[in-house]
């Protein structure tokens, strides 16, 4: 029932006021002589009811839906905090397995995960789908309960709040291993070295495209960073003359240009410039500003069809570049699904990879792997130092002892020692005057 009040002008007449939930204020919508006001308040609550009433006739897949565009909604701003990439999934999983499952017309509040989610598990399984990623299909079920409970569409979530794909007799896999999430699988030293002079462009070549790339794989490789960090990544972020590098802002979106705050505490850092990234970023730089002269370019890795550098490369144009090299190295085999034209255009099918499909992560994981084995060799590359630079999520502590980690110009006791360690860590590198 609609909350109202009755407001007495004392000429006469009476204004009716309803409760707005979503101004959290009572908003005038009628006035005039008291029997009108009073039925227009009857109305009004009569209507209430009723809209509550159709409320509870909603439907799974008219429900979830619904949460579906309010999570891509929410994700579309700033300062969100759902990233466009972990509510994406949703969308697929709606259009590719519930919404043809679910064509039936199953009321929200009667949803139960034994009668309708173990059946649909079950089915998923049957026409193919991994074991994981099924149970990343049913997992968005509860969320959606609390969604819907939200906009009360049902009074509670019921039995969605304790039901697991994993502990449930009928949807656990009787082999452990395969509910297991699979690693990436990491590109060994010898394999990042051919990349990285396959891309390493000769001195006199001038062509930024190609300076671009070996910037932006050198980046993934010296840094650990994210796809979405590297891609939001400014030139005011780096300190040349320090040597240290900020990672505060990513991109999400595929293909957007939204740079938007890392979502995770721990994603928030300072990691310790790589001397040959720096002459890598260096060369990069100079050559970036010599091609768009007068033109200011905020991001070091701009698509370089949009001159005013504040577009992000796309996701998919570093993909393509990785799947490519991958290719001509002998790691991958590929198809050419359309040619790109441009940063956002064309598609490069993965047949067959040995790093699967994390083409840009599996540098992230030589980076830390690197990090993790070099702490058996120097000290001073202790747990709180190897999280900070890896932007793990769980560095809390991490933060609590170094304090301002963002300050530029303080160093550490040991961060010579540290930055001569992650050196030694990746030995990769230049050879004298190829930059």
């Amino acid at each position: 029932m609609a909350y109202t009040k009755i407001r007495d002008y004392h000429d006469g007449t009476f204004g009716l006021l309803v409760f707005d939930s979503s101004k959290e204020k009572y908003t005038q919508i009628a006035r005039g002589k008291k029997g009108i006001i009073n039925l227009k308040r009857s109305e009004v609550r009569a209507e209430s009811i009723d809209l509550k009433a159709e409320l509870h006739k909603k439907t799974f897949i008219e429900v979830y839906e619904e949460f579906v565009k309010s999570k891509l909604d929410e994700a579309a701003h700033a300062h969100a905090g759902v990233k466009y990439e972990s509510v994406k999934p949703y969308e697929i999983y709606f259009r590719k397995y519930i919404k043809p499952y679910f064509s039936q017309r199953i009321l929200i509040k009667e949803m139960t995960p034994q009668i309708h989610v173990v059946p649909f598990f079950l089915k998923l399984r049957e026409v193919g789908l991994k074991w994981v990623t099924a149970n990343n299909v049913v997992k968005t079920f509860k969320t959606c309960m609390k969604f819907a409970v939200l906009h009360q569409y049902t009074k509670s979530i019921g039995a969605f709040a304790e039901w697991s794909a994993r502990k449930d007799t009928a949807t656990r896999s009787r082999n452990p291993s395969e509910m297991k999430y699979k690693k990436t699988k990491m590109i060994s030293l010898q394999e990042a070295k051919k990349v990285f002079f396959h891309l390493l462009p000769a001195k006199e070549n001038k062509d930024i495209r190609a300076w671009q790339k070996f910037a932006l794989v050198s980046t993934f490789m010296f840094t650990g960073m994210r796809m979405s960090e590297v891609r939001g990544l400014r030139w005011e972020a780096i300190n040349f003359k320090v040597g240290k590098m900020l990672v505060d802002h990513s991109v999400t979106g595929y293909g957007g240009s939204l740079v938007k705050e890392v979502k995770a505490k721990g994603s928030d850092r300072i990691i310790l410039l790589h001397p040959h990234l720096r002459k890598i970023l260096l060369a990069y730089k100079g050559l970036l500003t010599y091609h768009f002269t007068g033109r200011k370019m905020p991001l070091v890795f701009p698509s370089l069809r949009n001159t005013g550098g504040v577009v992000p490369l796309a996701d998919r144009t570093i993909t393509n570049w990785l799947k490519l090299t991958y290719a001509d190295l002998g790691f991958a085999k590929v198809s050419i699904k359309k040619k790109a034209t441009n940063d956002s255009d064309g598609y490069v099918q993965l047949l067959e990879c040995r790093f699967g499909h994390a083409v840009t992560r599996t540098f992230r994981h030589l980076f830390c792997t690197a990090l993790y084995d070099a702490q058996k060799k120097y000290p001073v590359l202790d747990n709180n130092f190897t999280k900070g630079q890896s932007g793990h999520e769980q560095y809390e502590t991490f933060a609590e002892l170094y304090g301002d980690h963002k300050n530029f110009d303080t160093s550490t006791e040991h961060e010579e020692e540290q930055r001569l360690a992650i050196e030694k860590a990746l030995p990769i590198g230049l050879e004298n005057n190829q930059i």
